[in-house]
């Protein structure tokens, strides 16, 4: 039995065999189950419980019902300000009623006879698309609040003399790299040398070297030539081949799709989920004016990220909303503690946490397979720059799972269409 619970629901049913060996179901696979016999009855215990402030986020209803049919409890639920995930019970006659319930509101349905199984799955669906609702609600109520406070304005100011020092920028990394690759930094190399210098011994005209220093060695250089490649990268990106095919909304989002699953064997090592928003919330044709292989890369960067830096056994949430100049794309995380016991990004860092070598955190994720040396949102910020488009970081409110955290961070990614470039 799973013991953890999954959510609230509202199970309305007027047969009773079926209510009872539904809610059984349900609630041994975690849910919080509520149940009633109509539609008045489950409109009573719904205005109820959104009275305390604690209203049901999921209802599955039948339609065919006495005193209040199914029909008359939705239109009354789709019309409140905030109303709940709805999930249809039907038979086949019902199939064109419930395509117009689809229309006007409705997540989705099942027909009757169907397995558990299948049940528990669109009810699992529909609690994600709940819980991406609520997040993008809350980054638009959380924008509204730094228009306010002329957060926005003051990002700009200060993106914008950065900016203007791409020359500067672009030759600091050159010198960086340049000064790593001669040898002025990696300072385990230089650290091991120093030993082998001291232990090693002549025979027959070469050196005897403990082996396990050795393999020291080529461990630490096949780490510095990785760098090495990424600096060489990041600094390549200002002259790198742009494609110029657009990009649909739709394909980028079966892209970041795909790339969730192919991610799915990190989200393991702490228990985590990711959970990509519908396509809906944007036009699937919109062109956008982006490199498909070099966006994959930078959300590739972004989730993983996130993982690293995320609770064991929390959600990361991918959410689409449409721009002014195109779409934006925001990859949210509820934050560890830091090192000084901090969650999240403190504003005076939402700049500096794109420049080279800036961590916020001193940990290193070998399990991840990541570099670990404050390199990998600079790539990022390069690369969307490069494309046009831009990055922002900072917290907002979680309403979602206080218990992981209170706040999230957001990644905030606009890419711009085809028109607007």
């Amino acid at each position: 039995m799973n013991t953890k619970k999954a959510g609230r629901l509202l199970l309305v049913d007027d047969e009773e065999l079926n209510l009872e060996s539904l809610s059984a179901f349900l609630t041994s696979s975690g849910y919080e189950v509520v149940t009633a016999r109509n539609g008045r009855e489950a409109l009573e215990i719904y205005n109820a419980e959104a009275e305390q402030a604690e209203p049901f986020r999921i209802v599955l209803t039948d339609l065919r019902m006495p005193v209040m049919t199914g029909d008359q409890l939705i239109a009354q639920l789709l019309s409140r300000p905030d109303p709940p995930v709805i999930l249809i019970q039907s038979v086949v006659g019902d199939v064109d009623r419930v395509i117009q319930f689809i229309k006007q509101g409705v997540y989705d349905y099942v027909i009757k006879p169907y397995g558990f199984d299948e049940l528990l799955h669109r009810i699992r669906k529909a609690g994600e698309y709940d819980s991406l609702r609520e997040v993008k609600k809350n980054l638009e109520r959380e924008k509204e609040l730094r228009l306010q406070q002329q957060l926005n304005w003051n990002f700009r100011k200060e993106q914008l003399l950065k900016r203007s020092q791409e020359k500067v920028d672009s030759a600091i990394i050159h010198n960086i790299k340049t000064s790593f690759s001669q040898g002025g930094g990696f300072g385990a190399l230089l650290s091991l040398i120093k030993i082998i210098e001291q232990q090693a011994k002549q025979v027959d005209g070469g050196y005897l070297i403990d082996p396990d220093l050795m393999q020291l060695v080529f461990t630490n250089a096949k780490a510095a030539t990785s760098i090495i490649e990424l600096f060489e990268e990041i600094d390549g990106i200002e002259i790198a081949p742009i494609s110029q095919k657009p990009v649909s909304a739709a394909e980028l989002h079966s892209s970041l799709e795909a790339l969730v699953k192919e991610l799915r064997n990190l989200t393991r090592i702490q228990s985590q989920r990711i959970i990509v928003g519908e396509r809906g919330y944007v036009p699937e044709s919109l062109p956008l004016a982006i490199d498909l292989n070099l966006t994959e890369k930078v959300f590739r960067e972004l989730l993983v990220n996130a993982m690293k830096f995320s609770v064991p056994s929390s959600e990361i949430y991918v959410t689409f909303q449409m721009a002014e100049h195109g779409i934006r794309v925001s990859v949210l995380n509820s934050p560890v503690e830091d090192q000084f016991g901090h969650r999240g990004i403190p504003p005076e860092y939402q700049n500096i946490i794109f420049d080279p070598f800036y961590r916020m955190s001193k940990h290193v994720f070998e399990e991840y397979g990541t570099h670990d040396f404050g390199l990998g949102l600079t790539l990022v910020d390069r690369i969307l720059r490069r494309m046009g488009g831009s990055i922002t970081a900072y917290n907002v409110k979680n309403h979602l799972n206080r218990e992981m955290s209170d706040l999230l961070v957001n990644f905030e990614v606009e890419l711009k269409s085809v028109d607007a470039v």
